[in-house]
């Protein structure tokens, strides 16, 4: 099976971001898909294919009917973006009681972001509004190659608002259930060993990375240069006698040549064992990330999860907003799961209009705020305030005693 975080149309051949299980043969011949062992910490969902792949024809079907998604919740670190000041909280409740229709509004509705936004968004959202109540919001983003942590950590720092790994989805992040499915793993892309430690962090217990194989075998890559840095990080073993279960790419290469020959000879391997044969097999290949239908899944199972800690309610909201730059995935995945889509003029898209292909169905902005204010007054009303109340009263006090 290859799985990945990149779209369908992005790939043509084994790409950076997939996963190939060169023993999927076998797995069949024994029951189809991977099982879970047992655990609760996973959920099943379909694994269809994007209607907008491009290059569907060269591949097999899938041969996988469902996917893995994490089910558990991750800790969230709420109490950060939470106000720590109790009055304000018990003043942001008294609000919430007299407007309460709007509240209640206020809490069915939920953003989902790619990596663009803006300080003065996340203000908004975590509280700085009429009602003094955290409206639910997500990132969700094709970005990969690090922890979630690390991503958060400057995403935190360059918003200056607390951002938590619980509220953050990259391309691979809901590939840790694959971690009950698979033990030995090779993990592909991305800079030095950060994905390995993405993976560890995962919970994959075996994790080999191409240098492992390099330095066991370096006529696999007869003209890379493996420095001594890199061969005393490496791990080498005899890969001749180990089952290479699945293949995660969960970024781009720095080294296609090595990384492309190393999938390959896995793909034609016996059961994932390196210097063995076979041939007549079809390969197994699932994707990850923005517009698969998995990972919208995943964002249910965040979102649900957030508005447990914000509001006490495990649910899904009603009104869902995705905010992005890109037609190709923010829009087109938003619109084929049901949410409202605004395209804003922030990087990919540049155009005057909507876009012709893939048209956001909320409409188009200028910026992360704009489309923000514009959801919230039609969910809010027009007359929603996107200040907090206490800080225009405490404003208006300072002024009189200054009279």
């Amino acid at each position: 099976m290859a799985t990945g975080a990149f779209l369908d149309s992005d790939i043509i051949v084994p790409s950076p971001q997939n996963m190939v299980c060169p023993h999927a043969q076998h797995r069949r011949q024994h029951g189809g898909h991977p099982s879970s062992p047992g655990s609760h910490n996973t959920i099943e969902v379909p694994a269809v294919r994007s209607p907008n792949a491009h290059a569907a024809e060269y591949f097999h079907s899938l041969s996988l009917t469902s996917l893995p998604i994490p089910r558990s919740k991750r800790q969230s670190r709420l109490s950060n973006v939470a106000f720590p000041n109790p009055t304000r909280e018990i003043l942001s409740s008294q609000v919430q009681d007299v407007h309460g229709e709007m509240a209640r509004r206020a809490k069915n509705t939920a953003f989902v972001f790619d990596i663009d936004g803006g300080q003065r968004v996340l203000e908004i959202l975590n509280g700085d509004n009429q009602l003094g109540i955290k409206i639910p919001h997500i990132f969700l983003t094709n970005g990969s190659g690090k922890p979630e942590l690390a991503r958060t950590t400057q995403l935190s720092s360059i918003l200056h608002n607390p951002v938590s790994t619980g509220q953050f989805i990259q391309s691979h992040t809901p590939m840790r259930a694959l971690a009950e499915y698979y033990s030995t793993v090779l993990v592909v892309g991305g800079e030095g060993y950060r994905c390995r430690d993405v993976a560890e962090e995962y919970g994959f217990k075996d994790i080999i990375v191409p240098n492992d194989i390099v330095a066991w075998d370096p006529t696999i890559a007869p003209y890379r240069v493996f420095t001594k840095e890199e061969r005393a990080s490496s791990r080498p073993r005899d890969f001749s006698k180990v089952n290479i279960e699945a293949i995660l790419a969960f970024s781009d290469s720095r080294d296609y040549a090595t990384d492309l020959q190393i999938i390959m000879d896995l793909l034609w391997s016996q059961n994932g064992r390196l210097h063995t044969a076979q041939t007549g097999v079809d390969l197994e290949r699932v994707v990850y990330g923005k517009p698969e239908l998995a990972t919208y899944k995943y964002v249910d199972e965040v979102l649900a999860s957030w508005m447990d800690v914000l509001h006490g309610e495990e649910r899904v909201p009603e009104n869902i907003y995705m905010i992005g730059d890109n037609p190709a995935s923010d829009i087109v995945g938003g619109n084929m799961y049901g949410w409202n889509t605004c395209l804003v003029r922030t990087g990919v898209f540049q155009g005057g209009g909507n876009d012709e292909e893939n048209p956001a169905n909320f409409g188009v902005f200028a910026n992360v705020l704009d489309a923000v204010k514009t959801a919230c007054r039609k969910q809010l009303g027009h007359d929603f305030r996107f200040e907090c109340c206490f800080a225009v009263h405490r404003r208006a006090a300072i002024g009189k005693r200054g009279d």
